[in-house]
């Protein structure tokens, strides 16, 4: 899913704005919550990844210089982390969540799980959150050909289990896919709070350096101005 942010927006985030920054992550938590609950297989591992990485993003924004930055920094650091752990499928989120859960679907998903890690990144990002070759190959972190190849892979092998009810069995996934988008309300909660307990002490911390700074010049200017007096 491609995610259009205010430039604008962008840039107060990355000056530190706890509104700006709430909104930034807040729009970009749903995306990255699918895609770490379906590539990892389980609904718990995944998010606490999106927990993790949330906290990592803020002390990323002040390096995002562009309208494209955070979406890109989410997406790239979700697949590289769930890459570096293994995928665990105890009750497959895609299962979970699809309705009538039939068996024809179950074995697709199985197959699903059995392919090589990329392939099934390559797949997921495609048909769960409609990536393109180009935004595919930036999110994999590898060239277009390359991300169109793990693709087509992963369709070729899908196809064979599915034959002719391919088109039925992505739908199905697609639909289930679309069921693990998290409750905006408690999202944006989730993300104010967050915001709220790592801007407020920082600057709470900026206040208090400033003070000490203060008083350490009142302290020099006074002593300066008393060895003046008793020199006059």
């Amino acid at each position: 899913m491609k995610l259009d942010l205010d430039p604008d927006l962008v840039h107060a985030a990355s000056q530190g704005n706890a509104d700006a920054l709430t909104k930034v992550l807040a729009a970009c938590y749903p995306t990255m919550a699918r895609v770490a609950v379906a590539v990892s297989g389980d609904t718990g591992r995944g998010l606490l990844l999106v927990k993790e990485l949330v906290g990592l993003s803020m002390t990323a924004a002040p390096r995002w210089q562009e309208e494209t930055a955070p979406a890109r920094w989410f997406m790239h650091h979700t697949i590289l982390n769930l890459r570096q752990r293994p995928i665990v499928c105890k009750t497959d989120p895609l299962l979970q969540y699809a309705a009538g859960k039939e068996i024809p679907y179950a074995a697709f998903l199985r197959a699903l799980r059995k392919l090589p890690p990329q392939q099934i990144e390559a797949f997921i990002l495609t048909h769960g959150e409609g990536l393109d070759n180009r935004r595919l190959a930036i999110a994999m972190d590898c060239s277009t050909t390359a991300a169109a190849n793990h693709l087509s892979a992963a369709e070729e092998m899908l196809k064979t289990v599915a034959a002719a009810e391919f088109g039925e069995r992505l739908a199905e996934f697609k639909k289930a896919y679309a069921n693990l988008s998290p409750d905006a309300t408690q999202v944006q909660q989730y993300i104010a709070g967050r915001v709220r307990n790592y801007i407020v002490p920082r600057k709470a911390a900026r206040w208090t350096k400033r003070l000490i700074v203060a008083a350490i010049v009142i302290a020099i200017a006074y002593g300066l101005w008393r060895a003046f007096q008793y020199m006059s």
